[in-house]
């Protein structure tokens, strides 16, 4: 029996010098391959608009200081006294209002910025000598201080502002008398602040609207008193990103 078993035992070894080698192939598509982290994308935030709105605006103090002529009803006579051709404020109170600028806001949300604007007023009133119209342009140039704060943080899109201008106020006003047939003007420039509270809303891709209303103080001494350029101010428009996200 011993020498089955070692007869058994040698033939194995035999057989296992001469068989055929068994090749396995293992392909990569058996394994988990892991990608590759994605790197997360920053967010950018808007900085830098530049925007361009339309409203109304509503003048506000002693507005008609420039209604006067030392005309008379019937021949010019510089020795006679100014009249005020009107009396009544109230048609050349209300206006148009065009504004356009551009604003850079920081890390912090505070931010710079500088501003245009126009007031334009066209108004007929009658005086004395009969009637007459008076055309107004009012133009504002401010330097701004800003501040902005997100109702989302994370978004990062939709925000308050404020801000606050530095700046002139420049008047040109032109009176033409019918009856008369002559032409008066007055121009003046005084200091300007304009304090503003706004919102900006996105709409689509680069284009945000925004919201505004400011009051622009302005006013000083001409040679009949004092006369006032201040108004209310409440525009809408279109602020534009110039960064992208």
């Amino acid at each position: 029996m011993f020498r089955n078993v070692s007869i058994l035992f040698v033939f194995l070894i035999h057989f296992s010098l001469f068989a055929q080698p068994i090749k396995t192939k293992v392909t990569e598509s058996g394994f988990d391959i892991k990608q590759d982290i994605q790197k997360e994308v920053q967010f950018e935030e808007a900085r830098i608009f530049v925007y361009a709105g339309a409203g109304v605006g509503l003048r506000t103090g002693r507005i008609i200081s420039g209604f006067l002529v030392n005309e008379s009803p019937t021949m010019l006579n510089e020795s006679k006294p100014n009249y005020r051709t009107t009396v009544d404020p109230d048609p050349f109170r209300f206006g148009l209002h065009a504004e356009a600028g551009v604003r850079y806001y920081l890390d912090n949300n505070f931010g710079i910025g500088a501003k245009g604007s126009l007031f334009y007023n066209s108004a007929k009133f009658i005086e004395p000598l009969g009637k007459a119209t008076a055309s107004t342009n009012i133009v504002g140039g401010y330097v701004e201080g800003l501040y902005r704060y997100f109702f989302n943080k994370t978004e990062q899109k939709t925000f308050l502002y404020g801000s606050l201008g530095l700046g002139v106020s420049i008047l040109d006003q032109e009176q033409k008398y019918e009856t008369a047939n002559r032409t008066t003007s007055v121009s003046s420039t005084f200091f300007a602040v304009r304090p503003a509270l706004g919102i900006n809303i996105p709409i689509w891709d680069i284009f945000h609207f925004y919201a505004e209303t400011g009051y622009n103080f302005s006013q000083g001494k001409i040679s009949d008193g004092s006369l006032s350029l201040s108004q209310f101010q409440l525009a809408g428009g279109i602020h534009i990103r110039l960064n992208s996200f």
